[in-house]
């Protein structure tokens, strides 16, 4: 199996709902599960190449009365998936497309991209400055030697939240054709 093979899990990649919900459960030091009424929907609209970023929707069962759960989060999966879709959109093929070759190339960028970003939010986190705002950090699973196909982190859903593209650079610091994405919510 490999990141650009449509799997059995969450919006058809490798991660599980299973995955997600066992985080969670040590993130909340809880047995509560997911109930039978649950939803994934895919919220990536084509922002972003690499991940799927699937809204999840839950009801939690066996919750203990005290215990405050989320109901409604976000799972950003790692995955390949969707650079086939690209592909298929922009019309790529032959040496400029994503074929099998360079998929299994991308796969270690995709790999460490995601756990360098995992790294980030755990210093976000650590330090809590109160000038770096940042989006509350329900979990992750970083890549490793034992799961090369689970990389996921799992962020408070953010209602109405865009990611841009400005020129940051060209405006402070004069460059010419730099851009930065920043969140905007």
């Amino acid at each position: 199996m490999a990141l650009y093979e449509f799997s059995d899990g969450i919006l058809k990649t490798h991660v599980t709902r299973e995955n997600v919900e066992e985080t969670l459960q040590k993130t909340f030091n809880t047995e509560a599960k997911f109930g039978d009424n649950k939803n994934a929907i895919n919220i990536s609209n084509m922002k972003g190449y690499m991940p799927i970023n699937a809204l999840i929707e839950v009801d939690w069962v066996n919750k203990e009365e005290d215990r405050q759960l989320p109901s409604r989060f976000a799972v950003k999966i790692s995955t390949q998936v969707p650079l086939l879709e690209l592909s298929k959109i922009i019309k790529f093929s032959g040496e400029n497309g994503f074929g099998e070759d360079k998929l299994k190339r991308l796969g270690k960028t995709t790999r460490e991209f995601h756990n360098r970003e995992v790294d980030s939010y755990k210093l976000l986190m650590r330090y809590n400055h109160p000038n770096i705002p940042y989006t509350k950090v329900y979990g992750f699973k970083k890549f490793d030697d034992d799961n090369d196909l689970k990389g996921f982190l799992i962020v408070d859903y953010v209602e109405n939240g865009h990611v841009i593209c400005t020129s940051a650079a060209e405006e402070k610091l004069h460059f010419k054709g730099e851009t930065t994405l920043r969140w905007q919510v």
